[in-house]
């Protein structure tokens, strides 16, 4: 029989694009609402002073989920390419947004690897989605992804949860920074989630970013959240790419 940490290996972060995919069925069906854009979010980009210089700069929205922010980032003046891994979320919004001639929808496979060329994203987003990759392996390969289609100068928005983040109440600790959660939502699901130190060395002298901003945000666990089990307690960061353009 298999050790749990060999399982949660083996299956890597599956369980919790399962999670995801379900989520999006049912708002497919109608049976659960579409999220409004993350207030935290816009307080990022208006301190920032980030929206397109020109009509043809392209954000790329990585775990684009139900579409919630593709209407905002269209409003800063980009053309946004929505991407998951979950192919509920990707019917979603390829019928939500059928009719929007600034968006285009891109089913990913479970990899690292991103179908997109050098130097195309002026802007990215990774909202609430990048400790779902499940291993810091998997995160190091996607940040460097990042920075390979991310055009120099550009940003990255993302966020991480904080050391208080209530699924660490919950979670086993199965290998560096990383969990293996027991919530009821979320059973089995793996998940990456250093601290603020090690994310801040990561990004600025690792993958050569400049940190910008951080915030850091709470919500749930209200009357008007009933399907959160606590509250979510998240870092959001704004990086600028350093890189120089190749010869």
């Amino acid at each position: 029989m298999l050790k749990e940490q060999e399982v949660v290996k083996q299956n890597l972060n599956t369980p919790s694009i399962a999670v995801y995919d379900e989520d999006f069925r049912l708002k497919l069906e109608g049976k659960k609402g579409i999220l409004h854009p993350s207030e935290d979010l816009i307080r990022l980009t208006v301190r920032g002073n980030i929206k397109a210089k020109n009509m043809n700069e392209s954000a790329l929205d990585y775990g684009v989920g139900d579409g919630r922010h593709v209407n905002y980032l269209n409003s800063l003046g980009y053309h946004v390419t929505g991407a998951d891994v979950a192919p509920a979320s990707v019917e979603m919004i390829k019928n939500n947004f059928k009719n929007n001639t600034r968006f285009t929808a891109t089913l990913l496979e479970n990899t690292p690897q991103l179908p997109f060329a050098d130097n195309h994203f002026s802007l990215i987003l990774a909202w609430e989605v990048l400790h779902w990759l499940g291993s810091p392996e998997f995160f190091e390969k996607i940040m460097h992804e990042f920075s390979r289609i991310l055009q120099p100068g550009g940003m990255i928005l993302l966020t991480m949860p904080t050391e208080n983040h209530y699924l660490k109440r919950y979670s086993l600790e199965i290998g560096k920074s990383t969990y293996l959660c027991k919530t009821n939502m979320r059973m089995d699901c793996v998940y990456y989630s250093p601290n603020l130190f090690t994310l801040n060395y990561l990004f600025e002298n690792e993958k050569n970013y400049h940190i910008q901003q951080i915030l850091r945000y709470e919500y749930g666990s209200t009357s008007t959240e009933p399907s959160l089990e606590e509250r979510m307690s998240f870092y959001g960061f704004c990086l600028k790419n350093n890189k120089a353009l190749a010869k």
